[in-house]
């Protein structure tokens, strides 16, 4: 992982134009064509780019912050250097906070349903499970996905440090929607934190406390490099207040800033702030679903942002580190977060539209089958799919959130018709998918 190269000074940017009354001319209109753009570029980029005729690249670095300094939102929080994060609206910010309003304020239209919300619980409980997942992964949790799905849907308890921690996620995002009414405060993220680290700290009496000392660093683990020096310990009281000030700011008071910038934002300042000895990643993710679902965006229970964070986590971090140096120039991380957002909206289209088709499926089998309830229809219809597929009475359960007898009953009743072949592994009951499956089914 680079760190990014420093910008220029922008005061001796100021003082070499000073003497140049020309060079003045040649930047207002460079600024004219470099509004267009549509990247929001960084010294550490720009500096490799060929910069407009006349213009050196300190030059036209020059214009580009003159025109952002002019042009700026402060946050009111401000860095470990006491100047205030901001941030500067772009026509692609624009433009992806008007396509989010719409997709999770809304409702997302899938062909055969009306929207994401008729699809029930199920979509809800396997975006949770992959948010828990994919977030703690991020964060070095080695479990495969089959084998956490498997634990959080059979609420059977963790075996192992990897485990604990995608369980302890997931109680902290449900524990999230469980008190959405609530202020979201120091308490508040405090059980968050507790949430996310009991079972799984050196020292376990720090869970749900803030860190006492400043000997927490960001290091990239493969070069043992330092990314980020957090803030005094002694200053986090004061800092997390004017977080949750900003998170939970009346927007009808005040500067208007975007529900969805404010939520980014709030993610970015906790991880920066670095408030406890680990997890920080984990609850400033969770602070951002809050902050969202807090806002009335509800559909953003339904995405997992940590899902595509993971395919690039170097973008990621890169993102903090731009913000960083430059001056707290908020705008990196936003346009990073909106398309983070963005991409997650598709993937939730995608996995809608694969589930209507998978419906249309399980249709047909209820049509042939009118004696299997819808539960076990959505189990045939995997099985079909999965043929090296097995099933668990408690993994069917918590999956539908059924009592225990009754997932008993579904399962017991499709081995005693020949749709599933059952099996006892030591004190376990397993069901599996016998290997002429289809043509059971159609002989009902």
């Amino acid at each position: 992982m680079k760190i990014p190269e420093e910008p220029p000074p922008f005061d001796e940017l100021m003082r070499e134009l000073s003497d140049r009354p020309d060079r003045m001319t040649l930047l207002t209109r460079a600024g004219r064509s470099l509004a267009a753009q549509s990247t929001y570029l960084h010294w550490d980029d720009l500096r490799y780019r060929e910069p407009p005729t006349g213009l050196t690249r300190r030059q036209w670095w020059a214009q580009l912050k003159l025109q952002r300094i002019a042009s700026a939102h402060s946050t009111g929080v401000p860095d470990k250097h006491g100047e205030a994060f901001w941030f500067v609206k772009t026509p692609a910010m624009d433009r992806m906070l008007h396509r989010i309003d719409q997709a999770l304020a809304g409702g997302i239209e899938v062909p055969g349903r009306s929207d994401v919300a008729s699809a029930g619980d199920r979509y809800l409980v396997s975006s949770m499970m992959e948010e828990a997942i994919n977030s703690s992964q991020l964060e070095g949790a080695s479990t495969t996905r089959r084998v956490a799905k498997e634990m959080l849907r059979g609420g059977r308890a963790p075996r192992n440090p990897d485990e604990q921690m995608i369980w302890n996620n997931y109680q902290a995002i449900e524990f999230v929607r469980q008190h959405l009414d609530d202020e979201l405060d120091l308490t508040a993220v405090l059980e968050i934190h507790r949430l996310v680290t009991e079972g799984t700290l050196e020292e376990p009496d720090l869970a749900g406390h803030l860190r006492l000392t400043d000997d927490i660093q960001v290091i990239y683990r493969p070069e043992g490099r330092v990314l980020h020096q957090p803030p005094p310990a002694a200053e986090l009281q004061q800092r997390l207040r004017a977080l949750f000030s900003f998170a939970a700011a009346d927007p009808d008071e005040g500067p208007w800033v975007h529900p969805v910038v404010r939520a980014i934002v709030a993610h970015f300042l906790l991880a920066y702030d670095h408030p406890f000895v680990d997890g920080n990643g984990r609850v400033a993710r969770i602070m951002f679903y809050a902050t969202m679902l807090k806002r009335g965006y509800w559909l953003a229970a339904y995405l997992s942002v940590s899902r595509i964070i993971k395919k690039g986590p170097e973008k990621y971090a890169r993102a903090f580190l731009l913000t960083e140096h430059d001056d707290g120039d908020l705008t990196y991380f936003i346009l990073y977060h909106l398309d983070v957002i963005v991409r997650a909206i598709d993937e939730l289209h995608a996995f809608i539209q694969r589930s209507s088709e998978r419906g249309g499926r399980a249709r047909m089998l209820a049509r042939s089958l009118p004696d299997v309830n819808a539960r076990q229809v959505t189990l045939l219809d995997h099985a079909a799919r999965h043929p090296d597929a097995s099933y668990e009475i408690a993994v069917h359960q918590g999956y539908h959130r059924i009592s225990y007898p009754t997932a008993r009953q579904d399962l017991l009743q499709l081995a005693d018709r020949g749709f599933l072949e059952k099996k006892k592994l030591g004190r376990k009951l397993l069901f599996f998918v016998p290997s002429d499956l289809d043509s059971r089914l159609r002989s009902g």
